[in-house]
């Protein structure tokens, strides 16, 4: 641990540096596809559109099937259990 502490305070300025041109590069990108006549944003709209379609599934198959909706139950509760535990433990 002591020796990514060092690196990065000796390399600090050149992490800071390619942080900030990676971020450029990705709102480079995002303005030059909602630049375009909506064909990139229309394709990320359909592909959204499909994947809440076939969560929304999911989870009322889930629901309506007792069987799977209290394993399902106990994971999500452990899960924010130790989400919490986590969170408030620090």
């Amino acid at each position: 641990m002591e020796k990514i502490k060092s690196y990065f305070n000796k390399h600090k300025r050149q992490i800071l540096i390619m942080s900030c041109m990676a971020i450029m590069m990705c709102m480079t990108f995002a303005m030059s596809v909602s630049a375009t006549d909506g064909g990139g944003l229309t394709n990320v709209g359909t592909v959204a559109d499909f994947l809440w379609t076939q969560i929304g599934s999911v989870v009322t198959t889930i629901v309506s099937t007792p069987l799977l909706l209290i394993p399902v139950g106990i994971f999500v509760a452990g899960a924010a259990i130790g989400l919490a535990k986590r969170f408030i433990g620090r």
